[in-house]
């Protein structure tokens, strides 16, 4: 509650997102407090999830993950000792 009268008051925020997933729910009380919008980081995240699943339903729309995840440069596994790992 400190941290963020603080970052209101001296840096003029303008809204608060909560870090840490252990404060679920805490958002309502804080945002009562302290008037500005308090992003809670689980419940923006349940919510974004929805959304995508209701992008998906509604109208087909998708991610598309043909050239999503690239491996590293060879050069970079062998460096890094990464086929090492798996």
């Amino acid at each position: 509650m400190q941290a963020a009268e603080q970052a209101i008051e001296q840096d003029g925020a303008e809204v608060i997102i909560l870090g840490c997933t252990i404060q679920f729910e805490f958002y309502q009380e804080l945002q009562g407090t302290l008037k500005v919008p308090v992003i809670d980081a689980a419940c923006a995240a349940l919510n974004f999830a929805e959304f995508l699943i209701d992008l998906r339903e509604r109208h087909g729309w998708y991610f598309n993950k043909r050239n999503e995840y690239l491996l590293p440069p060879r050069e970079e596994i062998e460096a890094w000792k990464l086929s090492e790992l798996f």
